[in-house]
């Protein structure tokens, strides 16, 4: 008589991918449905003549325990990113800035003892001088994603306190970049035998107690698989977007889901025949640029990046990527006093994604709106023992928009299924 028991995996992002390992090693036969046909989710990863060019998630933000553990002891390099950040003069050179330094003098004077507010409204209270106000809103929107006239200042407080706790203030590269850890994964599910199906959209997920059956689109054709449980890691764009149904509905989740805020961001990436930047690995510059306000340098020289988050990327929808390439190229002109033709004459490669329009996204990753601290717990509870779930916007410690907070929701997510199904059968 075989006693295994099954469980579907919706979405093969990192949650998805820890979670699927996790529940196999423990004798559970396991399907993992991903809509792309490709694993990873909002990590994408290219290869490009001997360079890695990340286009979504790039860096590891401090020093997450079981994270860090799982890299070192797979052996991957890790090298630190430079913590230097830039502000241009407006004549071609850059001076340095203790950017961290300034925005701890705003952020201390949240008071989560208060009243939760948009950082809008506190950042106007507060009367600080126009630039630092700027760079302030600059960082909010940018780093989260979010839009300041939604974002509580609350959810800022508590990620910035779990962030401080693993060293948040310091990030650091993955050598070779995200795609190895995506592929060392598939390898070890692959070992588990672990069904992964990609290309699988996942139309519906209809459950009862202790069973779970989806219908998925594979080449144009309904399929249907099931199993005891099911452990949902999609996106919180798909979710609000309810492209996927959950039958019977989960009224709670469902209000909580549509509470939450999902940001938006696009990123460029460019390739040069030769550096034209003062300095090779120089951090961060802030440009405060309409289009791309931050821009970065790379463990490869001749490479550049450049982000914008939150409102400012949502202008990117109506642009095509020849204009998102000129664009680019015009903002490092200005930041950098270089003539933009010539500038297009140095390029070899331009890489670019625009994440709201990834149709298996629909965003970047999530944010906290005024009174919003309790919304990840909610998203995060298991339904029946029987529907669980994760990813970055279930994360318990506000971990949110991160691949750690990703990958230890995933575990968190198996482990409830470990406990919870054993508990009621």
């Amino acid at each position: 008589m075989d006693l295994s028991r099954s469980a579907l995996v919706v979405g093969g992002g990192i949650a998805g991918l820890s979670a699927a390992l996790e529940l196999s090693k423990h004798g559970w036969v396991v399907t993992i449905l991903e809509a792309r046909r490709r694993l990873g989710g909002r990590i994408l990863s290219r290869k490009s003549r001997g360079v890695d060019f990340e286009l979504g998630a790039e860096f590891i933000h401090g020093k997450p325990k079981i994270f860090w553990a799982l890299l070192e002891n797979a052996g991957f390099e890790i090298a630190e990113v430079p913590e230097k950040h830039w502000h241009p003069t407006g004549t071609g050179q850059m001076e340095q800035r203790d950017v961290w330094k300034d925005l701890e003098e705003i952020f201390q004077k949240i008071n989560p003892d208060t009243p939760d507010e948009t950082f809008a409204d506190f950042i106007h209270k507060l009367k600080v001088p126009g630039n630092l106000s700027r760079e302030a809103i600059d960082f909010v929107e940018g780093f989260n994603a979010a839009d300041q006239h939604k974002i509580g200042v609350h959810g800022l407080t508590a990620a910035e306190e779990a962030s401080g706790q693993i060293e948040g203030d310091r990030a650091f590269w993955l050598t070779g970049g995200y795609g190895q850890l995506i592929n060392w994964l598939e390898t070890a599910l692959r070992k588990q035998k672990v069904r992964i199906i990609q290309g699988a959209v996942v139309k519906t997920i209809e459950w009862h107690p202790h069973h779970v059956t989806s219908e998925f689109m594979l080449n144009h054709r309904s399929q249907v698989v099931s199993g005891d449980a099911a452990v949902i890691t999609l996106p919180l764009g798909v979710l609000k977007s309810e492209t996927m149904q959950i039958l019977p509905r989960l009224t709670e989740k469902g209000e909580a889901i549509q509470a939450m805020k999902f940001g938006n961001v696009a990123k460029v990436i460019l390739r040069f025949r030769s550096r034209f930047w003062p300095q090779s690995h120089f951090g961060f510059i802030h440009s405060q640029d309409d289009w791309f306000p931050v821009w970065w340098s790379s463990p490869s020289e001749d490479v550049i990046t450049g982000w914008v988050g939150g409102p400012k990327a949502e202008r990117f929808g109506g642009e095509n990527e020849l204009s998102v390439q000129t664009r680019a190229l015009e903002s490092l002109s200005r930041i950098f006093k270089e003539p933009t033709p010539g500038l297009q004459e140095l390029l070899v490669e331009f890489h670019y994604h625009d994440w709201r329009a990834d149709p298996f996204s629909l965003g970047a990753y999530s944010y906290l709106p005024v009174n919003g601290l309790k919304l990840p717990q909610i998203l995060g509870q298991p339904e029946a023992d029987t529907l669980f779930f994760a990813g970055e916007a279930t994360s318990a410690d506000y971990q949110l928009g991160t691949v750690h907070g990703a990958f230890e929701s995933g575990l968190r997510a198996a482990r409830e299924v470990l406990s919870e199904t054993v508990a009621g059968r």
